[in-house]
């Protein structure tokens, strides 16, 4: 006999009774099905962690301990910006870390997703800037979503960028550590900067 479990009314560990209806009679099965605590969904990484603003890329996404899926259409990613201002992303592709878990499992799987584009990057609004990354299986509703704050990097490619930050204790790729009881000497790569840069 192979049936479906409902899912439980609220996130929190609790123990339920199952019973089997026949046409005569009913059985209560002699041992209690346990929900388990709902551990918290996370995003992982995504990578790249930048993108540029005028050419979408594919970025990848890694979930953890979110519901899986097979099928793109059950996704939904957001990014979001610190304004409150969002936008919904193109879905690629989605895998599962184990395939052979079922299906909607609780697990790890990862999503494809194709970036944001200004479409005019050379107005006073840009999209610039670290925006949060939501993702949500949608079968399962928008409150049950990951996500990771400041997960995306998005940039202007025309103009000059940071590359590197490297100081007396290690280097960065946009900062680095340096003590404060005495001056320090940093280097800072810059892409495409003017040849008449002067430090301020």
């Amino acid at each position: 006999l192979t049936f479906a479990i409902p899912s439980a009314p609220s996130s929190s560990a609790a123990a339920v009774a199952l019973r089997l209806h026949l046409p005569t009679t009913s059985l209560v099965l002699p041992r209690d099905f346990k929900y388990l605590a709902r551990k918290k969904a996370v995003v992982l990484q995504v990578s790249p962690a930048r993108a540029s603003i005028r050419a979408s890329t594919t970025a990848r996404i890694a979930v953890s301990n979110l519901p899986g899926t097979d099928s793109p259409d059950d996704v939904s990613v957001e990014v979001v910006w610190p304004d409150g201002s969002s936008r919904y992303l193109a879905i690629l592709s989605v895998a599962r870390a184990n395939p052979l878990k079922q299906v909607y499992e609780v697990q790890d799987w990862w999503v494809d997703v194709a970036t944001p584009v200004d479409a005019d990057p050379d107005d006073l609004v840009s999209i610039e800037g670290g925006v949060t990354v939501r993702v949500v299986n949608q079968l399962f509703g928008d409150e049950y979503f990951a996500e990771l704050l400041q997960g995306l990097a998005l940039y202007d490619d025309a103009l000059p960028q940071v590359t590197r930050v490297a100081g007396p204790d290690g280097s960065g790729p946009t900062s680095a550590a340096v003590p404060m009881s005495t001056s320090s000497e940093l280097t800072i790569s810059i892409m495409k900067a003017p040849k008449d840069v002067a430090a301020a």
